[in-house]
């Protein structure tokens, strides 16, 4: 018998590093492919609006009426309200909500936006409604447009 006998020949020795070469390569192109599409996804979500304000529309465009404050029970508020565009565009605004303590102390101050992402239109109103947790005692509060957005 020969010395090669009972082993296997080698061929495709080369071909099986240039398919794992290959499986690399593609591998790495899909990471980067995935990178360039995040990327990509960044940057038109921020070219879709700009926070602060939107052309034709600004904080000072909005007025807040019919607000009302009601305590639901000892640890949460309820406020409701209505906002008025004088917008010349259909857009958001983001509302900032302070409670204060009762030593005029910030107990809470959370910003909201009452549409989402649902734009209202041009000379318009939108009623809204949210909960917060409040401090006990009298409900002193600051309610004001911060931020205007087009979605």
């Amino acid at each position: 018998m020969s010395e090669s006998a009972g082993k296997s020949p080698k061929r495709g020795g080369k071909a099986w590093l240039w398919i794992a070469g290959i499986v690399v390569l593609l591998g790495a192109g899909a990471m980067l492919s995935e990178a360039y599409q995040r990327a990509a996804l960044i940057s038109r979500l921020a070219s879709i609006g700009h926070r602060g304000e939107a052309e034709g529309c600004t904080p000072s465009d909005w007025g807040i009426s019919n607000i009302s404050l009601e305590r639901e029970d000892e640890h949460y508020a309820k406020l409701t309200g209505t906002l008025n565009s004088n917008c010349t565009v259909s857009a958001a605004p983001q509302v900032k909500w302070t409670i204060y303590n009762d030593d005029g102390s910030v107990a809470f101050s959370d910003d909201f936006w009452p549409s989402g992402t649902v734009n209202i239109a041009p000379g318009s109103t939108y009623d809204f409604e949210t909960m917060h947790d409040a401090p006990p005692g009298g409900l002193r509060y600051d309610l004001r447009v911060i931020s205007v957005n087009r979605w």
